[in-house]
C-alpha cells in the first residue's frame, strides 16, 4: 500500500487519478506491473474504469488481478442463478429460512456425506485438505503453513 486518499467521488476516473499521483509522488510509475482489485464495474470497466484509466495514465498495458474472493462469489453467483433463477433482492428466500431454521439444527450430532462417488482420490485429498482447514483453530496459521 503506498498511500489512502480521500476521493471527492468514488469513480474509475478519481481512482485512477489519486493513484496515478501516489505512483508518481513514490516515483515507482515505472516499476509498476500489475493492478489488484475487487471486480466492481467502477474497477474493471472498460472505458470508465479505473484498470483501464490507470493504464492510460502509465501509457502501457498491466496485469490484471482481480480478487479472488470476488471472482468466487461471480462464479457462485452464476451457479446459484442457473440453479434457482436469478435473484431479485439482496433477501434470497431459501437463505432465510435457512437462518430461521438454523438454530434447531444439533451441530453436535452430525453424519459426513457419504457417497460412492467422492472415492476419486483427487476429490478424497480436497475432502481432507478441506475438513483440515475447517478443524483449524487458526485457519490464518493453517493458510500460511500450506504455501
Amino acid at each position: 500500500m503506498i498511500g489512502i486518499v480521500k476521493l471527492p467521488s468514488g469513480t474509475g476516473t478519481a481512482q485512477a487519478s489519486a493513484t496515478h499521483q501516489l505512483l508518481e509522488l513514490w516515483s515507482v510509475t515505472s516499476d509498476v506491473v500489475a493492478m489488484c482489485f475487487d471486480t466492481t464495474s467502477t474497477n474493471t470497466g472498460t472505458v470508465k474504469g479505473t484498470h483501464s484509466l490507470l493504464e492510460s495514465h502509465l501509457n502501457k498495458n498491466l496485469i490484471y488481478l482481480p480478487c479472488r474472493h470476488h471472482i468466487h462469489e461471480l462464479i457462485v453467483e452464476g451457479v446459484f442463478s442457473a440453479l434457482f433463477g436469478p435473484s431479485r433482492s439482496p433477501n434470497i428466500a431459501v437463505f432465510e429460512r435457512f437462518q430461521q431454521y438454523w438454530p434447531n439444527v444439533d451441530r453436535e450430532n452430525y453424519a459426513s456425506l457419504s457417497d460412492p462417488c467422492l472415492a476419486d482420490p483427487l476429490l478424497q485429498e480436497l475432502k481432507s485438505s478441506t475438513v483440515s482447514f475447517l478443524k483449524c483453530p487458526s485457519r490464518k496459521d493453517w493458510l500460511h503453513a500450506k504455501r
